[in-house]
């Protein structure tokens, strides 16, 4: 009975699926959305966020003399 009633409610809904897109008009197909582009910054000195070290300490279970403690990959 519930396989029955899954059958007929995806037809049903494969149907109104297409009705929908007979309503849309024909498109050319887009590869691009935006025009990409390369972007480069000027080096410099790296600028020091207020509260990211606490914030790492929050996230980084363990710490090892100053420096987050982590375990080797497989």
């Amino acid at each position: 009975m519930a396989e029955e009633k899954i059958r007929q409610d995806s037809l049903k809904l494969i149907d109104e699926f297409s009705r929908m897109l007979a309503d849309v008009s024909e498109t050319q197909e887009t590869h691009y959305v935006v025009e990409l582009k390369n972007i480069t910054r000027e080096d410099g000195k790296a600028q020091k966020k207020a509260g990211f070290r606490k914030k790492m300490e929050k996230n980084a279970p363990r710490w090892d003399e100053g420096y987050v403690s982590a375990e080797k990959g497989r």
